[in-house]
Order: structure tokens, then C-alpha cells, then sequence
């Protein structure tokens, strides 16, 4: 038995493959014409003669083979036998009949042997039909072999599903129940299959079911191709079942029991119906929570003062801004964006495009090394207006972003690349401005604080200088004339010049009068004496003062004759509208100011007004204003404020034919101490004293 090389194609095959054929035939010239045949084909194959039923059962148990080519009958053998033996020895090897002429009995034989299971049949003298023989025979088996694997494993997906599968024919009659079906719904696959749908008698336990299950069926075949409902039933053991039932209808021809799906022609017929069953009780249970948790989570992100987002980070050796996504944005993001939400789902680098490329490049920096370190990020950085046209004027929008890495097992990240991050994107604008405002003000003290000492120490020198000066000479020439006087009046001098004495006298009474008004002076450099007769009294000699040494006129008003302040209030009140009149004295070329005092029940309002050319009101932030920034601190300190208005000449306000112009202080104090009310002593003229 030799082996002849051809090529076969089926289907064509990946690879080249030796076709076995085992050929029972007792004639070896037949034998050889068959193989001779055989050499036709385009694949490699090996062929084997044997002509008995023990070579025949040896061969089948020793090795697969791939057809087996019969002569009809032979001596100890017939076709019959042939396929007897092969259906038990090997099922799936197609069997083709080589045989000479037929007789009437024998041409019954083989179409019976042919509806048993008989591939195809040649006549030996016509063998030029083998080859095509064998390729049918093969692409049929192949064909019957995918189907089968096709159904085994169809078999295999209905019975490990996690969803009940119940499948019925035209009829009604139910051809299949996995056994999910039955876990969920309680009834066995052997009580329900077979049963129809379309007739169950009312006690029946599964009526409702089938009673469910045949209203879907006759919706589906008149109205559309699928559907979908929920119910509750009830189960063999009493309780309650929330499902969901999904039905489709059934094309012709497709759907085999899921007991049996390699039994063909299951439903052959027009239409049947296929219902997917899940149980949804845990299912409604979870969603309810879910949804419970989703209201809670948007009334909590709805009140907070920024904005919740969730973003993945891809891990790349160089950053770029494609390996940032936002996943989900609260509503608020419109308060800070202008933009809703939905924007940013929609295009998950949008927040990246707020950012001017310097902003961007530092947010991606800082965000990669967080997650190289694996810690919070806290990032802040100024948004591009000229994405939110509206706040174009605005000048610079600040926005806080703080998010955290997600750890490996809270993390839902679809790839080991990705890590995802939880945060916060706060407004920071007004913060921003305020830090700003702090920083100004500090330098602005610290700048306050170093002119007050220059003060001071211009105060200290003034005072040494007088001290010395005045009173430290005006007492060195009282003693030298206490010395004089010392002398002249001796008792060893008998001789005394009383006119000498007496002139002499009178020069000291002059230096002493010289030295008390020094001390006053200096005394009222230090501390404005007036402030004994209380705070309106000083006030009011003020502006009498003002008005005698300026010739500008002074108006003063106040509602009340004496309010109780304490030492700092008073000094305080006195000294800033004493600042008022220098400012007015020196730049407003004012002809006229008013002096209102208001007291109130709370606290004390005291207004200073000029005619004057006014000025830029911007001015009064220059660092070198250290007056009226003194003004303001003094005001600050004892909790109240003090606010300046001017209108330049300019710029003044027109009533009629006059125009409005000049400046105002406005200051307003608390009366937070009170002091025991003292009988004022007399008020001096203004001629009595410098103040």
C-alpha cells in the first residue's frame, strides 16, 4: 500500500495536512485504480486497503481517519456491516460506496444505506466522480462539525449564563429553560418544558408567569420585534420575585433546545420567542441607594462654594496635555466657567484650554509630580478671559484646584497608565485680591510705622532742643544771677547796691516767665492741654483758633454741648481733624470750612468740609500720604473708620450756577468706653494760649 501525493482545497486549508483514507475493498486491481484516482487530489494523503471485519475494526481503533471509501459487498464483508462498524467505532468519519453494477435489490440497499447515514455513492466505472465526492463529503462534515462545536458551545453559554433564557415555539410550547431560569424563577427545566404558554388554566402556580410570558409573545407578533416589562410573581416557596423580562421574536429556523441543541430542527417553524429573565429586587434596591446617594452628593456639591470634578492622569514619560480627562464636573462649574457641565464631558481637556500655556505647562508639572509622589495637589493659576467674554473686564480670574489620588483599590481606572484623582476647584479671586490688599496694607504699615518713628524722633530732638536751648539756658543765666545775687548780698559786704539788686531781680522774673512759657510749649507739643475741658470744647476752640490765625473762616456744629470719651478717643479726635485743618491750610486754598459733629446713642460722626480746589482722589493711595494714612490708623485703632471724598475744581458738581467743589473727611468712632462725667473747668480765649 503506497502513498500517492495530491492537493486537495478545502475551504483552502491554513496548512498542508496528510488526508487518511481507509479503503475496504478485496480486489487489488479495483484498490489500484482507486488510489490511481486518488492522485487527483491536491492534498497529501495516505491510503489504506483492508478486507475482512477484523482488519476493519483494527483499523478504526487505531487511528482517526478522515474518510472510508466501501465496495458494497464483499466476500465477508457488505457495505451494511461497513457503516455498522463505523457509527460505533467512529462516529464522525463520512463513509462513501465504490461499487460496480447495481442490481434492484442492491440499488434499494444503498439508498437505504444512504438516508442511514451513507455520504455519497460512485460507480467503479465511472471513478472520475470520487474525488468530487470526497470534497462534498468533507466540506459537508466540516460544515457538520462547526455546527456541532457551534451548538456545544451555544449549549454551554445558555446553561453559564447569569440570566434566565426561556425559549418557546409558534405554538407557545416552551422548548427551553436554562438553568439560571430556574435558580431565579424556582421552577425546574422538567416542569416547564413542553408546557404551553398560550393555555394555562388559572390555579396553575404558573399562571402569572406563562400568563406574562404569552401576553409579551402576542404584543411582540403584532406590534414589534422586541419587548421589554416588569412584574413581580410569585414563587414555588411563597415569596415575592421583582423581575425584568426582555423578549425578542425568533427568526425561522433558530433556536434549538438548550436540553439538547445539537438535535436539529428544534423550531422549524415561522416564529418563536425568546425571554431573557433577571432578577431585579437587589437590583431596584441598589438603584434606589444610588440614586438616594446621587441627590445627597448634588445637594452637597450644589452648596458647595466650588467646583467637585474627577480626572484621569495618564502616566507617560513626557507630559502633555492630552493625558488629561475630566470625567465628571458638578453643576457649579457654570458659577466659575461660565460654562455647564455637560461641556466638559463632552470635551475632556476643556479645562486645559482656561489656561494660558504658562498656567497650563505649571498645573501639568505639578500634576505629574504629585502623582509621581503620589500625594494631594494643591495648584492655583489665572484663567484665560478671553474664554468668558462677559468677564473680559474682570482683569484676572484666580481659580484654587486641590485633588488627590485615588488608591489602587479604590480606583476604578479602566488601565494600570491612568490614575484617577478626586478634587476641588475653588474662586480665589477675592482671595487673591485680599492677599494682595494685606500685603499693600503691611508694607504700608511697616512704612508708617518707620515715618512715625522719624516722628518721634524728630518730636524727642524738638523737645531736647528747646530743653536745652531755651529753658537749659534761660537756667543757666538764673544761676549765674543767683550766684551774682549770692554775692552781692554778703554779709561781709557792707556796702549793698539796691538799684543792682533789684534790676537784677527783675531779669530773673523775666527768664522765669520765659522758662513756664517754654514748658507750655513743649507740654502742648506733646499732649493738647485743651483736652481737659472735654473733646467738643477742644474741637470748638480748634476752629476758633483756625479761623484767628489763617483768616479762613471756620464754622463748627455739634448737637450735643459735651460727649464722654476717654483719654485715646479724645486725643485721637482732636488730632485727626487738627490734621484735617493742617491739609486744608496747606493745599485746598479753601475760604471757608465746616466742622459738623453728630453724636450719636453708638457712636460719634464728625465731619470736615472745605471749599477748596480739591484733588485726585487716587492720590491718596501714594505711599508718601503718610498723613492721612495716620488718619486712618488713628481711626482703625479705636474701631471705627474714616473715609475722604474730593471733587477738583474740574470736576465739581454744578447746583444751579455754583459748582461743588473742595474735600471732605468723614470720620465715625464707636463710644465704646465712657468716662465719668467732670465738671469742665472755664474755657481760655484763644488769646490765653496757642492751642
Amino acid at each position: 500500500m503506497n502513498e500517492l501525493s495530491s492537493v486537495f482545497d478545502v475551504n483552502p486549508p491554513s496548512r498542508q495536512e496528510t488526508l487518511q483514507l481507509l479503503v475496504v475493498e478485496d480486489s487489488l486491481d479495483d484498490y489500484t485504480l482507486i488510489r490511481y484516482e486518488l492522485s487527483r487530489l491536491s492534498q497529501p494523503f495516505y491510503s489504506e486497503q483492508v478486507d475482512n471485519r477484523a482488519a476493519l475494526v483494527s483499523a478504526l481503533q487505531r487511528q482517526r481517519w478522515d474518510i472510508v471509501i466501501s465496495d458494497h459487498n464483499l466476500p465477508q464483508l457488505n457495505s451494511g456491516m461497513v457503516l455498522q462498524l463505523l457509527r460505533q467505532y467512529a462516529p464522525a468519519t463520512p463513509m462513501l460506496l465504490v461499487t460496480g453494477q447495481l442490481e434492484a435489490d442492491s440499488a434499494s440497499a444503498i439508498l437505504h444505506l444512504t438516508l442511514e447515514g451513507v455520504d455519497d455513492y460512485v460507480f467503479k466505472h465511472h471513478l472520475a466522480r470520487l474525488v468530487p465526492s470526497i470534497n462534498r463529503s468533507l466540506r459537508v462534515r466540516q460544515a457538520q462539525q462547526a455546527l456541532e462545536q457551534s451548538l456545544q458551545q451555544l449549549q454551554t453559554l445558555v446553561s453559564a449564563a447569569p440570566l434566565g433564557i426561556i425559549g418557546c415555539d409558534q405554538n407557545g410550547v416552551v422548548q427551553l429553560w436554562n438553568d439560571r431560569a430556574t435558580s431565579i424563577l424556582g421552577y425546574p427545566a422538567s416542569s416547564m418544558l413542553g408546557s404551553s404558554i398560550h393555555n394555562v388554566a388559572a390555579d396553575d402556580p404558573r399562571f402569572l408567569l406563562l400568563g406574562r410570558l404569552d401576553g409579551l409573545y402576542r404584543d411582540l407578533s403584532i406590534n414589534q420585534p422586541n419587548g421589554q416589562l416588569q412584574a413581580i410573581i410569585d414563587k414555588p416557596d411563597g415569596g415575592l420575585l421583582d423581575i425584568e423580562i426582555h423578549t425578542a421574536l425568533l427568526s425561522p429556523h433558530s433556536a434549538p433546545d438548550a436540553q439538547d441543541l445539537s438535535k436539529p430542527n428544534q423550531l422549524q417553524r415561522d416564529h418563536g420567542m425568546v425571554a431573557i429573565i433577571q432578577d431585579v429586587t437587589d437590583l431596584h434596591v441598589i438603584r434606589a441607594a444610588q440614586r438616594e446617594s446621587e441627590t445627597r452628593m448634588s445637594a452637597i456639591s450644589g452648596n458647595l462654594p466650588g467646583v467637585i470634578l474627577q480626572m484621569l492622569y495618564k502616566d507617560s514619560p513626557q507630559i502633555h496635555e492630552r493625558d488629561v480627562f475630566i470625567t465628571q464636573m458638578s453643576q457649579r462649574a457654570v458659577d466659575i466657567f461660565q460654562r455647564p457641565a455637560t461641556d466638559f464631558y463632552q470635551n475632556p481637556r476643556l479645562l486645559l484650554q482656561f489656561l494660558d500655556q504658562e498656567e497650563r505647562n505649571s498645573l501639568l508639572y505639578e500634576l505629574n509630580r504629585c502623582h509621581t509622589e503620589q500625594r494631594v495637589i494643591r495648584w492655583e493659576g489665572k484663567l484665560n478671559l478671553n474664554h468668558m467674554p462677559e468677564h473680559a473686564e474682570e482683569g484676572v480670574r484666580w481659580i484654587y484646584l486641590s485633588a488627590s489620588p485615588r488608591s489602587k483599590t479604590q480606583s476604578n481606572q479602566v488601565s494600570d497608565q491612568y490614575s484617577e484623582w478626586d478634587g476641588i476647584i475653588l474662586d480665589v479671586t477675592a482671595q487673591k485680591a485680599l492677599d494682595l490688599q494685606i500685603r499693600q496694607s503691611q508694607a504700608e504699615l511697616r512704612e508708617l510705622a518707620a515715618n512715625m518713628e522719624k516722628v518721634k524722633e524728630e518730636e524727642r530732638a524738638y523737645v531736647a532742643r528747646e530743653v536745652h536751648d531755651d529753658i537749659g539756658g534761660t537756667l543757666s543765666k538764673l544761676k549765674a544771677d543767683v550766684a551774682l545775687l549770692k554775692k552781692a548780698l554778703q554779709p561781709s559786704n557792707r556796702i549793698l547796691d539796691m538799684e543792682a539788686i533789684f534790676e537784677r531781680l527783675q531779669d530773673m522774673d523775666h527768664l522765669l516767665d520765659h522758662t513756664v512759657e517754654g514748658t507750655r510749649r513743649i507740654a502742648r507739643a506733646l499732649r493738647p492741654g485743651i483736652l481737659d475741658y472735654g473733646v467738643i470744647p477742644a474741637l470748638e476752640w480748634q476752629a476758633s483758633d483756625f479761623s484767628q490765625r489763617t483768616s479762613i473762616k471756620a464754622q463748627f456744629i455739634c448737637n450735643q454741648e459735651e460727649v464722654a470719651l476717654d483719654d485715646e478717643q479724645s486725643t485721637a479726635v482732636f488730632r485727626i481733624v487738627q490734621e484735617s485743618l493742617t491739609n486744608i491750610l496747606k493745599y485746598a486754598q479753601a475760604t471757608e470750612v465746616f466742622i459738623e459733629v453728630f453724636v450719636g446713642n453708638a457712636d460719634i460722626n464728625i465731619e470736615v468740609r472745605d471749599n477748596g480746589c480739591g484733588f485726585e482722589i487716587e492720590r491718596i493711595d501714594k505711599r508718601q500720604s503718610f498723613g492721612l494714612r495716620g488718619m486712618r490708623e488713628r481711626a482703625a485703632m479705636l474701631g471705627g473708620w474714616l473715609e475722604i471724598s474730593s471733587s477738583p475744581i474740574n470736576q465739581g458738581e454744578v447746583r444751579g450756577t455754583e459748582a461743588l467743589h473742595g474735600t471732605t473727611v468723614m470720620l465715625s468712632i464707636p463710644r465704646q468706653r465712657r468716662i465719668e462725667r467732670r465738671k469742665r473747668p472755664r474755657l481760655p480765649e484763644p488769646s490765653e494760649t496757642d492751642e
